[in-house]
Order: structure tokens, then sequence, then C-alpha cells
């Protein structure tokens, strides 16, 4: 049956703040079957003793703020467990260059910088030349969409937990799983105001815009 969601949250709110519960509910989207609430530690108990009792509610459970843990990659991908990274001395990805295709790349974070050698952008698929082979960890940057990063840019996420390598002392115990390895990488994100086209000759579903269309 149709639920109105938002209605219902605006009831639930109401109903519990005349107990005097200072809480705020909010429902994500219309049609949407749940709600989040946001209560203080002291009235949390009172509140979530009301709201289980509920008929209509099936389940609970906390939602947790979100917060950056790149740092522990290695572990949390290997075994779920920070700094338990067993396979770290087996596979170091000396010799391999692996392919990420995401949001920006941030070239000037520590673990994949290089003072001495700039990447190797291009608009088109082609090989590095020889004389921009020289950079540490980034063999190319494809701009299939730009050459523009985000802030917290996802593809910077993925790129270190697969291959990030710590130019900066202190840092190394940071590293990627293959810290060795390579990066040759695609930027699929656009983050130009005015939106992205494909590049000449490549085939492409669609251009695409910074609005998401």
């Amino acid at each position: 049956d149709e639920w109105d969601t938002a209605a219902f949250a605006s009831r639930l709110q109401n109903s519990l703040q005349l107990m005097g519960l200072d809480v705020t509910i909010r429902a994500p989207s219309t049609g949407s079957r749940f709600l989040g609430i946001r209560a203080s530690a002291k009235q949390l108990p009172r509140v979530l003793q009301m709201v289980t009792a509920m008929p209509r509610v099936l389940w609970v459970e906390p939602v947790h703020a979100r917060k950056l843990l790149n740092h522990a990659s290695r572990g949390i991908t290997q075994t779920n467990v920070p700094g338990d990274a067993p396979l770290s001395g087996l596979l170091s990805g000396q010799g391999q260059v692996v392919g990420v295709g995401d949001s920006g790349l941030d070239v000037f974070s520590c673990f994949f910088y290089d003072i001495d050698n700039s990447v190797f952008y291009t608009r088109t698929p082609v090989k590095t030349p020889a004389s921009m082979q020289g950079h540490r960890k980034i063999d190319g940057y494809w701009e299939f969409m730009d050459r523009l990063m985000e802030d917290g840019a996802h593809g910077t996420h993925v790129s270190g937990s697969v291959a990030g390598s710590s130019s900066a002392p202190g840092l190394g115990e940071h590293n990627g799983m293959a810290a060795d390895a390579h990066l040759l990488f695609t930027d699929c994100s656009c983050m130009k105001p005015e939106g992205c086209e494909c590049p000449e000759g490549v085939p492409c579903d669609c251009d695409m815009y910074s609005d998401g269309r």
C-alpha cells in the first residue's frame, strides 16, 4: 500500500516531542520506508522503548557518522582488521601496472607525487612516450572526461588502497596493498561546470555533465 513516510515522520516527531523527548526525525525520500531518528544519548533509551513498541517498526539499528579510514586500508581489505595485513610481505606489486577507472586522482598526494617527474596526461588512449615514463607511480592519466578532482575523490581513495606508496617519512605503514605497483588511471568523472564531452573517436554512450545527466 502507499505509505507517506514523510507525514508519518512528522507525526511521530511531534508525538515524541509532546512527551518531552528532544528528537529529530527525517524520511530519506517520500516513498522510503526508512526513518532517521536523532536523539541525545540520555534520551535514547526512552526513544527506543517508544519506537520499538510500534507495530509498524520492524527494524532498528544505529547509524554511525561517516569518517575516512583509508589509512588502514591494507588490513581492512585483507582481514577486516586494521593493522593485520598478512599479504604485505608476500605481494608488493613490483613490475605490475594496475588500471583504475574512477573519479579524479590527486596526483599531488604524497602517496603518488613524484617531485622529479610530471604526470603524462592524454585525451586519447595512447602509449606513454618514453620521455614521460619516469614517474614513480603514475604511468599515464587518461582524461576520459577531465583531469579535475573533487575534494575527497573516490578515485584517490581506490588508487591509494591499491597502490599508494608514501614519499613522506613516517607514513609508509599506510601504503596500499601493492605499494610497488604503478597506476594507469582513467578519469571517468566530470567536474567542469559547463560539462564534458567524450574524447573524439572514442566510443561513448553519452556525454557527461556536471549535473549528472
